[in-house]
């Protein structure tokens, strides 16, 4: 099963934080896991497993982080 999450924590993305291994630990419940996370700008796409994979929003302003999260979810 394919899996798109909305995240607003943003420490997703630091190497071995609590959150981006809890989030290791729930891809291995599905075949990918996709994670859109509303963040300002100066992040990029990663892959932290072969299957889990994050996208930040990149977001100048918070008004605008449910479009842009709506625009890569569409992708």
């Amino acid at each position: 099963m394919k899996v798109l999450m909305l995240s607003i924590d943003k420490k997703i993305f630091e190497e071995d934080s609590d959150v981006q291994n809890r989030m290791v630990e729930y891809g291995q419940l599905f075949d990918e896991l996709h994670i859109v996370v509303y963040t300002k700008k100066g992040f990029k796409n990663s892959q932290i497993t072969s299957n889990v994979f994050l996208y930040p929003t990149n977001t100048g302003f918070k008004f605008l982080y449910f479009k842009n999260a709506y625009k890569i979810c569409r992708e």
